[in-house]
């Protein structure tokens, strides 16, 4: 292995697991709560702060694990410069067995205060309680709606909202329940919000998850995590949802974000770190930004967050993914198509590559690459498509022409009968 395999495993260099788990770290405003996921986004945060002593005052609070009594217990201390977090509840009514789901039984259609909720739970009434036996009383939530206050005085003085968008914040956020019952952590994570009080930042990894609590719609993007405010705005997609507020993502993405080698081409970047960079969508929150930026009428700034995308996650070591095209659609935005026609040129030539040599093969190897050949023919097709909105059919027809031609020939491959 030292002679022969030695390139292809070589890690010096790498740093991009430890900068990653910085940059999430460091999305976060003072003495936040930073609601976790999965190991990922996870363990190399508690290696920044436990080993490398890196911003111990934000909370990690991984929201799978808010299902064990143990690590609610943990929560409930304080951390290095982090307080302990704000959970009212006392063990009783959330070790192992008890609450592992609290079903939801409507007692009322209208909305119920977040408090008002968490002391349901807590009281000993039995008018409070679900009777499942003669001597088994469960704990329910007694609304589907439940709604979190907003004083909007405390939320421009603890940060959350700039003055200027004073007149953005609602009156309240309205969590609406699907289901028939919610898991301990999203009732811990009621609990958190319904004693936080807005004073603490509160940041989640992403959304569109059970613990989101369906809140996108009051996500903030401020860089590898979304900060919750009282501010209403538009969920696109699943991939592009919260608003975003140009100022702190730029501070952000352009002088405290760390890359660790994706830069360096001789820095090996394996599969696991690729779909890393993948998976956290690095360059859709450049083009996000951006093309905000562009919205803005700052397309000036708006080219430097493209150029330093590019500058530190290059395809000669992140090869183009799915999240590429929304750097070309944002550098149509910000008034650059030399770039982005440039961009796309070499984009498309990249996957008639791909697709030349993945249809050039037998039957059973064309099955087995159905994944790759399916995303090249729509990541082409979606860059075409752009080329389109922005006054480019003449490009965008000759992309569809050659990827229709593709699309035929992948048809006719995979239904051939043997070999």
């Amino acid at each position: 292995m030292g002679t022969e395999n030695w390139d292809d495993h070589d890690r010096s260099g790498r740093y991009l697991g430890r900068d990653v788990a910085f940059n999430y770290l460091n999305s976060c405003e003072e003495g936040a709560i930073l609601f976790t996921n999965g190991d990922n986004d996870t363990f190399p945060l508690w290696y920044a702060q436990e080993v490398e002593g890196k911003r111990t005052d934000v909370r990690v609070s991984n929201l799978m694990l808010l299902n064990t009594d143990w690590y609610i217990n943990q929560m409930k201390r304080k951390t290095y410069e982090s307080d302990p977090l704000p959970v009212s509840l006392p063990a009783k009514k959330y070790y192992d067995g008890v609450n592992n789901q609290v079903f939801i039984v409507e007692k009322t259609k209208d909305p119920v205060n977040i408090s008002t909720i968490i002391d349901y739970i807590n009281s000993d009434n039995k008018a409070t309680k679900y009777q499942i036996s003669p001597t088994e009383l469960l704990d329910v939530i007694p609304s589907r709606t439940i709604r979190i206050p907003v004083d909007s005085a405390a939320v421009i003085a603890s940060g959350t909202v700039k003055p200027e968008d004073a007149g953005k914040i609602v009156p309240y956020i309205d969590i609406r329940l699907k289901g028939s019952s919610i898991l301990k952590s999203q009732l811990i994570v009621l609990d958190i919000l319904a004693h936080n009080n807005w004073k603490r930042p509160v940041y989640f990894v992403t959304g569109y998850h059970n613990d989101a609590l369906g809140l996108e719609e009051y996500f903030q993007l401020e860089g590898l995590a979304f900060r919750l405010v009282p501010i209403k705005s538009q969920n696109k997609s699943w991939v592009d949802y919260g608003r975003i507020d140009t100022d702190i993502l730029y501070d952000n993405l352009m002088n405290k974000f760390v890359w660790g080698g994706a830069n360096d081409p001789d820095v090996n970047l394996d599969y696991h770190h690729i779909r890393t960079l993948i998976v956290i969508k690095a360059r859709l929150i450049y083009a996000r930004l951006a093309k905000a930026l562009a919205a803005e009428g700052k397309n000036e700034k708006a080219i430097e967050t493209l150029d330093r995308c590019l500058e530190m996650l290059p395809v000669a070591n992140f090869q183009y993914d799915p999240y590429y095209s929304d750097l070309i659609d944002a550098y149509f935005a910000a008034g650059k198509p030399d770039k982005a026609l440039e961009m796309t040129k070499e984009l498309s030539e990249y996957y008639y590559e791909r697709l030349d040599y993945f249809l050039k093969q037998n039957r059973y190897l064309i099955s087995s690459a159905e994944y790759e050949i399916q995303s090249a023919l729509q990541i082409a097709s979606k860059t075409a498509g752009l080329c389109e909105s922005n006054g480019k059919k003449e490009i965008a027809d000759e992309i569809n022409g050659k990827l229709e031609a593709y699309y035929a020939d992948y048809i006719s491959k995979s239904q051939i009968k043997g070999e």
